[in-house]
């Protein structure tokens, strides 16, 4: 009897563990397994709708983020360049290409690690941009002022890019072929 109770007990906690543990994980670690990736960037544009991934939901509820409607807002992140490598501070990137259809845009650097706030980001927006006259652009984010579109990644270690779109109806069909971000290149590290 002492046995079959050792063996419900470890078969309990087997299973508890296995439980919360798969959850904590694709909450904490998982983000990426359920994003919709273009290039470098990935991101949740059915994030605002009615089929939200449950995964995702519990990343929004537990960071108390204020996620946009559809085509309101969508976001997307690089934490590596386009050949999969960490995105450093200390390296010079390129971001170049052309955005979606969109009112308007950001992009921010952001530092990674512990004790990072808002005060360390740094950030342009569509409307601060020369173009081409194609309509392409050319972004350098370096910690040493450049020429042209830059923005400093000056006191950042390990870091990330946000690309913010606002008033957009380009990912209401996810997946389609025409949507394009921009390439994210790494051109010299310091």
């Amino acid at each position: 009897m002492l046995r079959n109770a050792f063996h419900i007990v470890f078969t309990l906690l087997v299973a508890l563990s296995v439980g919360f543990g798969s959850a904590y994980y694709m909450v904490e670690n998982g983000r990426e397994m359920t994003a919709t990736t273009y290039g470098s960037w990935f991101g949740w544009p059915e994030t605002g709708g009615s089929d939200i991934d449950p995964y995702r939901k519990a990343t929004l509820a537990r960071s108390g983020a204020l996620q946009l409607g559809r085509a309101e807002g969508v976001v997307f992140t690089a934490t590596h360049d386009d050949a999969g490598e960490n995105l450093v501070g200390g390296c010079t990137y390129l971001i170049s290409g052309t955005t979606p259809s969109a009112s308007a845009w950001t992009l921010r650097a952001m530092p990674i690690g512990p004790n990072v706030s808002d005060k360390n980001t740094v950030y342009l927006t569509s409307f601060q941009i020369n173009r081409h006259n194609d309509g392409t652009f050319d972004i350098t984010t370096s910690p040493d002022a450049q020429p042209g579109n830059w923005l400093s990644t000056a006191n950042m270690n390990r870091m990330e890019f946000i690309l913010s779109f606002y008033d957009t109806n380009a990912f209401l069909v996810v997946g389609q072929e025409t949507t394009v971000l921009p390439a994210l290149q790494k051109v010299s590290c310091s």
